[in-house]
């Protein structure tokens, strides 16, 4: 076989190796049921939204229609009433602003219907009334046509799927059956739909957009034949692994949006044969864009998590969990309780909830007829109290709160060698404790001649100017090094120093030491030197000097052992030469190396003046 042949297989089978690494294999839980796992995912999913978005308003709306249509959050949540509150208060000041811009009375946006769409979609999730959101009426604007197709096709999708959200619309139907007529004249020849009017082909979320605005219009033959079409349409599209690709990418969006369409149609797009390829089903291919530790989903798997993806697979999630329970599809609101009218509420009790550390105090009664709460703000948030020190896990370290146990600045470790830099973490499972000795460490206070910390500190100086006689008392610090060892102890972690069981059987532990303060890794060499403290792993009171290496976040030392340490220092290089002899030879040879160039282009010069003559 050529070269050339075998150098192209090899580039073949390393880029599928790249490829394959990238991809994540869906697996169940052992024992775990799909729609377990979708139930977990979920909740998980709407867990880490709420902690995350804790002021829900405008531009929101997604995240509250996967709270309200899971039955995450109840109707009456103080989340939902802080949200409509904030919703309120944008209503007035921007309808106002649209409409002196040339918007339609009740319209967000001169030309972005999709604005008030995405509003009233989650209003009416929450059992909201779109029509009378503050000073406005969001529902009006519909009336005009032009405004509704000011975007093209999606805007027309979404006004659709928003007016049918509505429990008691206005009369539209001539609005609605125009919006109906317009999607259905902008279908392809494949049967799907794209968002560009002179697209050849069709994209799957636009596909699966229109059969979620055409779904409740399925009576009409003209929408049964194109739904038919497309729907075969996105089942083509499908690739071998159930997922899809819009605009070059394998994306959990374009997955999300074929699933809330499969619901709308009463598809089931985990067991219906057009929605599995090689095995793999539509729900368990966004399945596998989830991440388990953020509790979020990725946009294309070898990405970080993203947000939009993960408020799309949320709803999406909550769409095929309510076909399995039989319930109303996901833009079908004919379940949601609609309110009662303002008087005739029938509330119960006050309930009052006292403020935390990242929530108000306040006091609430739900209606018994219809599930809206009145709330009434007692109090501010108290906001958290970091504790004094980090605390830790094998993987991150964070500040608890002292009142709540959040975990506040949380990040992962950074280290050099074997311990991290920002908390003193150490790979062997506890944390570098490192403070000045103030006191004779318990095993050599029966050794000869180190009955003091001034004698310590004598030896370990002796010591480190047999490495460099240059090292001076004055510039060196005595430390007490410790690997403190965590424990739990009522809820509470408590840190002991280490025994001879939590080092390596000969005691070698590498740590890295601060710079002293005044020097850094350039310009200072050091010297480092240890004294046993115990006979674990020597004779106590026994120095060592191990080799010292300088790096950007400290000095780095392999001791058998630890407390204590010395670290000594000195000026280095030809610094040392300048300030102890006042040798002016540096300078006199810098001045050289200036005047010599100089000189040079004097020279230079000339000649130029000579040669243009």
């Amino acid at each position: 076989m050529k070269t050339t042949t075998i150098k192209r297989w090899f580039g073949l089978l390393l880029a599928l190796v790249m490829v394959l690494s990238l991809c994540t294999t869906f697996a169940f839980a052992e024992g775990e049921t799909l729609t377990a796992t979708v139930d977990k995912t979920l909740k998980e999913t709407l867990a880490q939204e709420t902690a995350q978005l804790t002021n829900p308003e405008f531009g929101s709306e997604w995240v509250i229609l996967g709270l309200a249509r899971s039955g995450y959050l109840e109707k009456g949540s103080k989340y939902f009433s802080d949200y409509y509150s904030n919703v309120v208060a944008y209503v007035n000041k921007q309808a106002e602003k649209a409409n002196g811009q040339g918007a339609p009375a009740g319209a967000l946006h001169p030309v972005k219907c999709t604005e008030n769409s995405r509003l009233i979609i989650a209003l009416s999730a929450i059992g909201r009334d779109a029509a009378a959101v503050g000073n406005w009426d969001l529902v009006k604007p519909y009336e005009n046509y032009d405004w509704i197709t000011g975007q093209g096709l999606n805007s027309v999708i979404f006004a659709l799927i928003a007016l049918d959200t509505v429990n008691d619309p206005a009369s539209d139907t001539g609005i609605r059956q125009r919006c109906v007529n317009y999607i259905l004249s902008r279908q392809l020849s494949d049967g799907g739909w794209a968002y560009q009017e002179d697209a050849k082909s069709a994209d799957p979320d636009m596909t699966a957009m229109a059969l979620q605005a055409l779904s409740r219009y399925t009576e009409q033959e003209k929408v049964a034949d194109a739904v038919e079409a497309a729907v075969a349409c996105l089942s083509a599209m499908q690739n071998s692994d159930g997922s899809y690709t819009s605009y070059e990418a394998v994306n959990s969006e374009s997955i999300s949006q074929v699933i809330v369409a499969c619901t709308a149609l009463d598809i089931d797009p985990h067991t219906d044969s057009r929605f599995i390829k090689n095995g793999t089903s539509a729900v368990e291919a966004l399945l596998s864009f989830y991440d388990s530790s953020a509790k979020a989903f990725r946009h294309v798997k070898d990405k970080d998590v993203d947000g939009m993806a993960t408020e799309q697979a949320a709803y999406a999630l909550t769409a095929y969990q309510r076909l399995v329970e039989e319930k109303p599809s996901l833009y079908d609101m004919s379940d949601v309780k609609a309110d009662c009218k303002d008087g005739e509420h029938e509330y119960g009790d006050w309930t009052e909830t006292a403020a935390s550390c990242t929530s108000e105090g306040f006091k609430m009664r739900t209606c018994a007829v219809c599930g809206r709460s009145e709330v009434v703000v007692t109090g501010k948030m108290t906001g958290h109290q970091y504790a004094s020190g980090y605390e830790m896990s094998d993987a991150k370290h964070w500040f608890a709160c002292v009142v709540c146990g959040a975990h506040l600045k949380e990040a992962e470790h950074q280290y050099t060698g074997d311990q991290c830099t920002i908390c003193g973490y150490h790979k062997l499972g506890g944390r570098i404790e490192i403070t000045t000795l103030t006191a004779v460490p318990d095993g050599l206070k029966e050794v000869s001649g180190m009955s003091s910390v001034a004698k310590i500190r004598a030896k370990l100086l002796e010591s480190a100017q047999k490495v460099d006689k240059d090292i001076k008392a004055a510039d060196t610090r005595l430390l007490d090094v410790t690997l403190m060892i965590p424990a739990t102890v009522n809820n509470t972690t408590v840190w002991t120093p280490a025994t001879k069981e939590n080092f390596p059987k000969n005691g070698r532990i590498t740590v890295l030491l601060p710079y002293p303060d005044g020097t850094g890794m350039e310009g200072y060499d050091f010297v480092v030197t240890h004294m046993l403290a115990t006979d674990d792993f020597g004779t106590a009171g026994s120095v060592e000097s191990p080799k010292v290496k300088e790096t950007v976040n400290g000095l780095q030392v392999t001791v058998a052992g630890l407390s204590p340490v010395l670290i000594g220092w000195k000026p280095s290089g030809a610094l040392i030469n300048s300030q102890r002899t006042g040798d002016s030879s540096l300078m006199l040879l810098w001045m050289c190396g200036v005047a010599l160039p100089a000189a040079a282009i004097v020279v230079l010069i000339k000649k130029k003046k000579r040669s243009a003559k």
